[in-house]
């Protein structure tokens, strides 16, 4: 799902590999928001450290597209 929106004053664009939305009556009740990362484990670090890593580098990313999705959707969070 390709967006493009206006969030708190910033234009936010990206695209979310896939999304679920659970529906109550044609409404959006939830929001499920995958996005499938490519990045490759290195070897010079532990296993562990290296996925905090990676959870910190796109938690700002995804957290963007949650946002997009509750408004797009009008969820509440």
């Amino acid at each position: 799902m390709r967006f493009a929106t206006l969030l708190n004053g910033r234009l936010i664009q990206g695209s979310i590999d896939r999304l679920v939305l659970s529906l109550d009556h044609e409404q959006a009740t939830f929001a499920e928001v995958i996005d499938f990362k490519t990045d490759r484990f290195g070897g010079r670090e532990s296993q562990k450290e290296w996925v905090r890593e990676q959870v910190e580098k796109y938690r700002p990313q995804l957290a963007a597209y949650a946002e997009v999705v509750a408004k797009t959707y009008r969820l509440t969070k």
